[in-house]
């Protein structure tokens, strides 16, 4: 069964983790796919693979210096160490050898270049950092949970609790979750003890309490949480306790500043010690906790394994985090959410020439072709599952019904909507030119009768683990051999929330404004992450024959903005400025 997202709190730190600052000031390349903006990645180690590229070549007119040459180990994974070494470092060092670095805004990896790559797999440095880290984290969580009932203890109001000893310390759980409700609670306990303070009377109690808070703030809030006593004091921030908050307040900001240069010496023991220093005396064990788990995740790369396609939409981003996902910053559905468009990320968009053989794969090409040339004609089956409500298995199902709505009252093709549990079957479902269904793990079945040139996806959960494997019972390369021209898979678990929305994927592709690849990049939510196109990424069966009008994806709220992510080829990149 197809998994659900993550929790909340693992995916806020995912996304705060891959860190936008490692983009910022990259400024965003107008698309608009052309032959010449496509590079191509061959296995030289492949005779299929280049097979494959050759063809390719020909029938695309993609130009002679946009062929890629690495040399991989042929088979469908790929460790993450030669995945840097091998892959990575050639593609970018070719490309920008040949001046293509910003002329190329398309990768295509052909058969025989992996289909995955593997988990990160810590350095021993780093696993030394990881086993002090877990100790340090520990030793913070449980400084804060004992802080909970000294805040109390701070002119008591009815009596404080006693801090917990050593050994209930020692037993404080250190995930993210038991995190977040301790900052929460840690909030409220600072709060009250400083209402406290400020409505005390003047005298000895409050000048002892008034001490006990400021070494308390210090070891929990550090430099910056001592300003609060200072201000309570003093009562006020003028003269001297002016002049003492503002200092302390530029000694926070030079530790982060000197945390912020040595980001890369974290890796290491005494570059992480360092850095843990300047962190707690800045801010406190709060922010210590809060960096050591974001350090430990990012040294461990949790959840890393990745579908090589879809990594290689980061090829020009430095030093993001592998664990997990990142958000998609193309896709719609995050775009109309974004506050700012003019500093992005370079992204690629990447497809795959791949399929049981590198004959199968020329087949595909050659339907392609000839399939693009009339125009693609045909039924539109959507296969909901009858689920309703508000869970995300739900919310999915409902999408497809929305597409449904949308397509029937946009478009002359003929849809057909299945709203029951069962998939659908063949005998009724004829002239099968556009498809999303699920839900049939590794289990393909024929359940329409599928049009040479179809297009579409089937949602389930391990559908592309592999392309060439005799006997593979995935629904990719099965949809592959039955005449689909584009598709996705997922090479690992991907969470439902990875997939394409029907209702956005589809009024695109049949607008005929925008290739196979601009849709999937416009509405793939994820990067760095388990799911591949597979297709000729110039391929666009409605271009001759449109189905839905520019003036009709204008007049919808989220797909209007597609234009300001991919402009039609013939409108040109924004003039710079």
């Amino acid at each position: 069964m197809i998994r659900l997202v993550k929790t909340a709190a693992v995916v806020v730190g995912l996304v705060v983790g891959a860190g936008w600052t490692a983009w910022a000031g990259v400024a965003r390349e107008a698309w608009g796919l052309a032959p010449d903006q496509i590079a191509v990645i061959v296995n030289s180690n492949s005779p299929g693979s280049k097979e494959v590229a050759d063809f390719y070549a020909k029938a695309r007119q993609i130009p002679a210096d946009h062929f890629i040459n690495v040399s991989l180990e042929v088979g469908e994974n790929i460790s993450e160490a030669d995945y840097q070494k091998k892959l990575v470092g050639p593609v970018r060092q070719y490309l920008a050898d040949h001046k293509l670095d910003m002329k190329v805004t398309c990768l295509v990896t052909t058969y025989d270049v992996p289909l995955r790559v593997g988990a990160k797999i810590p350095t021993e440095a780093e696993k030394k950092v990881i086993d002090v880290a877990h100790k340090e984290l520990a030793a913070a969580m449980a400084s804060m949970q004992s802080a909970l009932a000294e805040y109390d203890a701070v002119l008591p109001a009815g009596g404080a609790k006693a801090a917990p000893g050593p050994a209930d310390a020692q037993a404080v759980k250190t995930d993210q979750d038991t995190f977040a409700a301790l900052m929460l609670q840690l909030h409220k306990k600072v709060g009250d003890a400083e209402q406290r303070l400020n409505t005390a009377p003047r005298g000895p109690e409050r000048t002892a309490a008034l001490a006990k808070f400021k070494d308390l703030q210090e070891r929990i809030l550090g430099w910056a949480g001592t300003t609060a006593a200072i201000q309570i004091e003093a009562g006020g921030t003028d003269g001297a306790a002016g002049a003492k908050i503002r200092e302390l307040v530029t000694r926070v900001q030079q530790a982060e500043g000197q945390i912020g240069t040595m980001r890369a010496a974290a890796h290491e023991l005494a570059g992480h010690e360092k850095i843990v220093e300047l962190v707690r005396a800045a801010r406190g064990q709060a922010a210590e906790a809060a960096w050591l788990q974001n350090q430990i995740g990012e040294l461990q790369e949790i959840d890393s394994e990745a579908a090589v396609d879809n990594e290689l939409t980061l090829l020009w981003v430095d030093q993001y985090r592998r664990a997990g996902w990142i958000i998609n910053p193309q896709s719609l559905t995050n775009w109309i959410n974004l506050p700012d468009h003019t500093a992005l990320p370079h992204l690629l968009m990447v497809s795959r020439l791949d399929g049981a053989t590198p004959q199968g794969v020329i087949d595909m090409m050659l339907t392609t072709l000839r399939t693009e040339a009339k125009g693609l004609d045909g039924v539109i089956y959507l296969d909901a599952r009858g689920l309703h409500g508000t869970d995300p298995h739900a919310v999915f199902d409902n999408d497809l019904r929305t597409a449904s709505k949308y397509l029937t009252d946009n478009t002359n093709m003929k849809v057909v909507l299945d709203d029951n549990p069962a998939l659908l079957e063949t005998k009724d479902c004829p002239n099968a030119a556009l498809y999303c269904g699920w839900y049939s793990l590794r289990s393909y079945q024929d359940s329409c009768q599928w049009l040479p040139g179809a297009v579409g996806y089937h949602v389930a959960s391990l559908e592309m683990v592999s392309l060439h494997n005799k006997g593979e019972t995935g629904w990719t390369v099965n949809l592959l051999k039955r005449g689909f021209c584009g598709t996705l898979g997922a090479v690992s678990e991907p969470y439902l929330h990875s997939f394409p929305q029907p209702s956005l994927f589809f009024p695109l592709l049949l607008s005929g404004e925008y290739t196979q690849s601009e849709v999937y990049m416009m509405t793939c939510p994820l990067l760095s992450w388990r799911i591949a196109w597979v297709g000729d990424p110039l391929y666009n069966p409605f271009k001759a024959k449109p189905r839905i009008t520019a003036e009709q994806l204008r007049a919808h709220p989220i797909l209007r903005h597609a234009g300001e992510i991919l402009p039609p080829a013939e409108v040109g990149p924004p003039s710079s400025k």
